[in-house]
Formats: C-alpha cells, structure tokens, sequence
C-alpha cells in the first residue's frame, strides 16, 4: 500500500486511495516445499541452576539488524561490536524493503506482545541488548535458516548475537526464525509441537510461543531429548517437556503497555502561506519506537468545496518524512488536517491553514509553437506576519487496536504498510478535478 490519491469531484469531493489489507484476510505462507533445518545451538556450558528473578518489565531489548555489517572473532557475542562467534565475516543486508522489514518487525512484536521484551531496528547507544542479524553470509552456502550461539538457561549471559538468512520469502517466515534464534539465547530449547515457534524447521505457519508443554527434541529427525534447561521448564512441565510461554514470562515479565503517542507535522507549507500552483505537501512523523507504523488520514476543507475531502486511512512507516505533491487546487483558503494513529491506538494530530492564489495567466504568443511560449512556474508566498508553527495536539491513550500484520500476503504487503516511491494512478475521470497526492520520502 504505497499511495494515497486525492479526488476533488466537482459535485462531491472526496479522498480516494487504496485500502490497506485487513489482517484476518491475509492468508499465511507455509515457507517449506521442502523444510529447512533451524540450527540447534549448543547447550550453554555453564548452566544456571538457581531461581533467578524476572527483569524489569519491557527491560530485553531486541535489536533487529536488517542492515548487515563486518562480524567480528575473538570477542565472544557482543552485539556492540557486532562480535560473534559462529560467523566472522560479512552479513549481507536484508534484501526487503522498508515496508518489508516493518511488516517483520510488526509480526515479531505480536508474537512477544505479552512478555516484557522491546524489539527494535535502531541499534540502541548503549546499555545490555540482544543483536539478531536478518541477512545472507556473504560468499557462504548454509543448509539452515537461522542459529544462535547456544541456549542460555535463564537468559544469565545477556545480550548474545544471533542469525536468520533468508531462507524465507514471506515477513511470517521470516520473523519466525527470528524469534527462534532469539529464543535459544533466552533458554527455550526445540520441541516437538509444529505450532510453536520452537519446531526445528521452518515447515509450519503462524506459529507461537506456545502455552502448553511441548516435548524437547534434539534435532530436525525430532529424537527426543532429556532437555538441558529443567531447571526453568520444570516449574511449569515435567522435566524434558517446555512451556516457552510460560517460560518467557518467568524470565522477563510481563510487558507494560504502549501509552507514548507518535507525533505528526506538517512542515511544508507553513501555516498561513500563501501559494500560488503546485506544492508538496511534507509530513514529519516521529515515535519512541522504531519502526512504527501508524494509520494516517489527511483532510482538506475549503469554501471552494462542496465539501470536505478525506483519504481512507493507508498505514505509513516511520519514523521520517512523506512528501505529497499536490497539483490543481482552485482559488481559496484551506485548512489541512493530518490524524495518524500508531500500533497501540495512540492518537495525534496536527492541522494549519493555507491559502492558494488565483493561478498566473498565460501570456504565451501565439505566432509559434515552438518561439515566444512561455509557462508560469509556481511559486510560494509566505506572509511573515502570518507564519505560524504547526499546531499539533496529542491526546490520551486509547485502547490498544493490536498488530495489523499478523502475517503476510502472497503480494508480500505485509502490514500494507506505504512505502515511497510508486505511484498511484487514479481513475480516468471526465469532469473531475484530480488532486493526486503521491507519497514519497524525503532525501
């Protein structure tokens, strides 16, 4: 979902643009013709054996790299200084594009929403993280999906680097791998139940962190294993059986709610310009978590129209910058309105006034077509004494509206999330004013 089309009909205006896929029509994508082995990591050699106590809510933070980099030997699993020590040489960066790898980003969340564990693709400044890396190992031929150094009882080593190659086409698929691996480095250890995240191979679909006990296995044939971490499964299962729900909440808590509202700013044109022809319309979007992607709807209101004109809500990536040329607008004055929501239903909202001016006469001669033409190219007023900052309110919390990209499409839309770039043509239309709006980011 990459556009947003804005149709002023002469009778009835209106906002018209493609609509985003719902999440429950998506159909999810079992990756394995043939399954692909998820790597068995090897048990950590120093296992644990006490209680220890859960971290702070929302305290594991999980960096999902999908940008590549130079791996380093020699310094164990620091993901500060991308330092590993199953792969020294270079991750190749995820090939997705930005709506691809928000729509990762967007499952991975809904698969830990109920565990205090942030995931992010910004690599945080400083402080314990762990670092998975989304990408294929340049110039090597692997026969596995993802692995993580080994599984870590209790999580009692912190942050750890760990890898997904792109063995999956689809963001599901992907992110679950991802979560795989992660998980290994938090504990959990492969089980034989297909629907959770901890099956060894890639065969399966929509999984999850399962509520129930699975039994643990050894490898893709599926031998059983006595476990090694019975320490932790034992307070929920049997030894050798797994409960990675319950066990995830043991470890790291349960999570605390998104209550910090996105912002939203209009930062062309300035409230109060006085434009004469075509502009871009330029929206800033920023959140304390990133990526994010927010439903976002823009309204505009004139007397030169009937009456208002407003998209359907099309959901954006941020953080950063959209730009909307918009072309043909009629004499008047305007006000334009900008509501986005992010993932957790926050609201925000922004809106200035503007006023377009009557478009300059053609004064091309007529002796030629090709000599003494001339074209008026648009220009933009701003009255000083009318400059304004955008005026941008943000009100409280609202109820959580969940994930929106519980899987992904066979058109790899993922979240439907726009992404800059393509245009969106709309219909032919006899008599209309067609006022296309065509996002694209900002350079």
């Amino acid at each position: 979902m990459s556009t947003l089309a804005l149709l002023l009909l002469a009778a009835s205006p209106a906002i018209a643009a493609p609509q985003p896929v719902p999440s429950d029509a998506r159909e999810p994508i079992d990756e394995a013709e043939f399954a692909i082995a998820i790597d068995a990591p090897t048990p950590h050699a120093d296992a644990f054996v006490g209680q220890r106590p859960p971290q702070r809510l929302g305290a594991k933070i999980l960096y999902v790299n999908f940008d590549g980099g130079q791996m380093q030997g020699g310094c164990g699993n620091d993901p500060g200084g991308n330092c590993s020590s199953i792969f020294q040489g270079v991750v190749l960066p995820y090939s997705g594009d930005a709506a691809k790898r928000a729509s990762v980003i967007q499952v991975i969340r809904s698969r830990v929403e109920d565990f205090g564990i942030t995931i992010t693709n910004v690599r945080p400044a400083s402080g314990d993280y762990d670092m998975e890396m989304v990408g294929n190992w340049q110039g090597e031929m692997t026969e596995f999906a993802g692995i993580a150094p080994s599984i870590d009882c209790w999580d009692q080593d912190g942050g750890q680097v760990s890898f997904t190659l792109e063995s999956a086409q689809s963001a599901d698929g992907i992110a679950e791998i991802v979560l795989q691996e992660a998980a290994h480095t938090w504990g959990m250890e492969h089980v034989d139940v297909q629907t959770d995240l901890l099956y060894p191979t890639t065969s399966g679909t929509n999984k999850t962190f399962n509520d129930a006990c699975g039994k643990i296995v050894e490898d893709t044939m599926l031998n059983e294993s006595d476990g090694w971490c019975n320490q932790v499964h034992t307070n929920f299962c049997d030894s050798g059986w797994q409960n990675s729900y319950q066990e995830l909440l043991l470890v790291f808590g349960e999570s605390i709610a998104d209550t910090i509202a996105p912002t939203v700013e209009i930062v062309e044109p300035a409230s109060g310009a006085q434009i004469a022809g075509d502009f871009d319309l330029v929206i800033d979007i920023a959140d304390d978590q990133s990526p994010v992607v927010v439903d976002m709807i823009i309204t505009l209101d004139s007397p030169a129209l009937e009456m208002p004109s407003s998209s359907p809500a099309a959901a954006y990536v941020g953080p950063g910058q959209l730009s909307f040329p918009v072309e043909d607008l009629p004499e008047g004055d305007y006000t334009v309105h900008v509501a986005i929501t992010d993932e957790s239903g926050n609201p925000a909202e922004t809106q200035i006034a503007f006023s377009m001016l009557a478009a300059a006469a053609d004064t091309s001669g007529g002796g030629s077509d090709e000599a003494g033409s001339s074209s008026s190219e648009a220009t933009t007023e701003t009255s000083a004494a009318t400059r304004d900052t955008a005026d941008t309110g943000v009100s409280g919390a609202a109820e959580s509206s969940g994930v929106t990209a519980a899987g992904e499409t066979t058109s790899d839309e993922g979240c439907a999330c726009s992404q800059p770039g393509e245009r969106y043509a709309p219909p032919a239309l006899l008599g209309m004013l067609a006022l296309a709006l065509v996002p694209r980011r900002r350079r």
